[in-house]
Parts: C-alpha cells; structure tokens; sequence
C-alpha cells in the first residue's frame, strides 16, 4: 500500500480553515438576522387589521385608505379614511392601553395637511421639509412636521391639528 508523502502542498492551511469557518459563521449570521428582520416587520404591521376593523366599527369611517403608526407617549395606529358622505378623516386607535378610547378626527373639522405645511412654511423658511404625519398626545390630534433647519438640525416640531398653535419642539444634532 502506497502512503502519500508528506508535502506542504498537500497539507490543507490553517488559512483555508479559518476562511472556511468564517464563511460558514458569516452565513449563519445572515440567516439569523434576515430572519430577525422579517419577524420584526411582520409584528410592527401586525396590529394594522385589528385597527382598520376598529376603526370602521367604532367611528363614522367607511372606507379605510391607510393605516400608519405613531409613537408618542402612548402607541397609536392612524387609520386615514373616508365617511359615506365622502369626508375624509383619521381614527386614532391607542395600542398601549387595555381600554381602547378610539377617538375620531373628520378634515373638515381640522388643518388639513397642506395648510399645515403652509403655516409652518411661512414660519421656517430656510428649513427643509422632510415629512408632515398625523399624530396623538393623549387627547389632543396633531401634526406632526419633521425637518431640518438653517442649522443642519434635524427637527421635529407637533402642532394642534384643530388650532394649528404649536405644541412642542425637539431638536437633535446631526
């Protein structure tokens, strides 16, 4: 029986384990994380059927167009639709608390977005709008305008969606 000699250019390098094992550990990690993801986003939506149905029930909505999330002092989802009678509105459906107190926002009654960002344009004009969302602090509706300012700041300032009077401000250094 023939015994190979022993050769450095037969031995497998420690180089080629190494790399191996790091490429095995590399592809474990990409599957655990990507898993992570898809479970992650999957329970932030996961809530959005439950309020649709809530919100078409428990307010004057008949039709549902989005539904979006707003975190504040208490977790809202913001169903944005439209009545029988066509008026469009917002249902804001608490998600911390046991007691689900749904409170309802027609437009009509409201700033609507584009005069909200017109209020607030003609009072930053050397800032950069980045978005205008709805939002809910407890029992008041609000808008909730994001930029950055003449300082490179990025901001995010809520204003009242029925008096548009400005509520509070934050400012965070880039």
């Amino acid at each position: 029986m023939k015994t190979q000699r022993y050769s450095p250019s037969t031995e497998r390098s420690k180089i080629t384990y190494a790399l191996w094992g790091l490429g095995i550990i590399a592809f474990i990690a990409v599957l655990f994380f990507s898993g992570m993801y898809i479970q992650i986003m999957g329970e932030k939506t996961d809530t959005y059927n439950q309020s649709e149905q809530q919100a078409l029930n428990q307010t004057e909505l008949s039709s549902v167009h989005h539904v979006s999330r707003y975190h504040g002092p208490i977790r809202y989802d913001i169903v944005a639709g439209v009545t029988k009678e066509g008026k469009k509105g917002y249902a804001f459906i608490p998600k911390d608390t046991e007691q689900a107190n749904i409170s309802y926002v027609a437009l009509s009654d409201v700033l609507t977005e584009d005069s909200m960002k017109q209020q607030w344009q003609s009072t930053c004009n050397a800032c950069e709008l980045i978005d205008i969302i709805p939002a809910h602090d407890g029992s008041i509706p609000l808008w909730e305008v994001t930029f950055t300012d003449s300082n490179e700041r990025y901001a995010i300032q809520t204003f009242n969606m029925k008096s548009g009077s400005k509520v509070d401000t934050f400012y965070f250094r880039r």
